[in-house]
């Protein structure tokens, strides 16, 4: 009698493992549903975070710096880049964008004291000075001496602030669609406040989540109603502080155009030619106050430009790091 090839047992084998293998797969969907629904979507929400974390080269940690705890992202070796979010907004925005700059770059993207998981002290100044220096005093705790800086709207007219007030600490300026100069066309979100609507940038239900997102993107990405229920509950946990904060920083939202020629940091700005919160002709403000500052400027493209084009943000920002920036304008 003929013995069966080698093949053929590891083919026998196969099939017999097959059902095995398959019902293991089946009983594991059963499980991470039950977990889901037990669970919630916090959960869900929690876990796909940590997922994108990860695949970025991220971990969080947590510091104490003067009054205030903060908790941000690191990830990556080189040199250091600091990024800041916007109003509102917090360290994972920047998480997509990141994973193209931690194999070159160690990244570090803080909550700003007063947002998402760092802590807020009541009677505290938010106002942009007092966050640029707690940003020192954070870089100080890190042992970060000398870094690359970048912001998008509040969080870049901090980094522009910074660059004021410690020239000789940064490296280099990136202010993504940035607060912090009046812009010679009004943008849509000023023009519907003096309308008498409600600001997008306080949220307080799914509906206003969605008008907020409007504004913040030209591709809006798909998110769940679970999840966007969940995102409003965290904005409502955090609407109180956030409101104390908008009311130190609205006078403010156009301080930092007269200190724009003490910024000596090599710059580039980037913008979403479509921002509907500060509209594109702001770049030309910057432009001409900022010597030697270079621009791109991003078609279709929203207030976020790290979320909403992170691969092509992220090109832009690599290349004038590395010294070759981009001129388009």
């Amino acid at each position: 009698m003929e013995e069966p090839s080698v093949g053929a047992v590891r083919e026998r084998r196969r099939l017999r493992r097959a059902p095995r293998v398959a019902v293991a797969v089946a009983l594991g969907i059963v499980v991470f549903a039950v977990v889901a629904v037990v669970a919630g979507p916090r959960w869900l929400l929690s876990q796909t975070v940590r997922t994108e974390r990860r695949a970025a080269g991220l971990e969080l940690h947590k510091i104490a710096v003067v009054d205030h705890e903060i908790a941000y992202l690191d990830g990556g070796s080189g040199e250091v880049v600091i990024l800041l979010h916007g109003f509102g907004a917090e360290k994972d925005n920047w998480t997509h964008f990141a994973r193209y700059l931690t194999a070159h770059y160690r990244v570090v993207a803080p909550d700003l004291p007063g947002f998402g998981d760092s802590s807020f002290v009541e009677g505290a100044s938010y106002r942009i000075a007092d966050q640029a220096r707690r940003l020192a005093a954070f870089a100080d705790a890190l042992g970060i001496a000398r870094f690359h800086l970048a912001g998008n709207s509040m969080g870049g007219q901090i980094a522009g602030q910074f660059a004021v007030l410690y020239p000789e600490r940064v490296q280099s300026l990136v202010l993504v669609d940035c607060t912090g100069v009046k812009s010679p066309k009004m943008g849509d979100m000023e023009t519907a406040i003096r309308r008498g609507e409600s600001n997008p940038l306080v949220v307080a239900s799914v509906t206003e989540f969605d008008h907020r997102m409007e504004y913040l993107f030209v591709r809006q990405p798909e998110i769940p109603g679970f999840i966007k229920r969940v995102l409003v509950a965290q904005a409502l946990d955090r609407q109180a502080r956030h409101e104390t904060i908008l009311a130190q920083t609205t006078p403010e939202v156009e301080a930092l155009e007269p200190d724009l020629g003490r910024i000596r940091a090599r710059t580039l700005i980037v913008w979403g030619e479509r921002d509907r919160m500060r509209d594109v002709s702001s770049v030309s403000v910057l432009q001409n106050g900022i010597a030697g500052a270079t621009a791109v400027i991003l078609p279709d493209c929203g207030h976020v430009p790290m979320s909403e084009r992170p691969e092509e943000t992220a090109a832009h920002v690599l290349r004038f790091m590395a010294g070759t920036a981009s001129s388009e304008s």
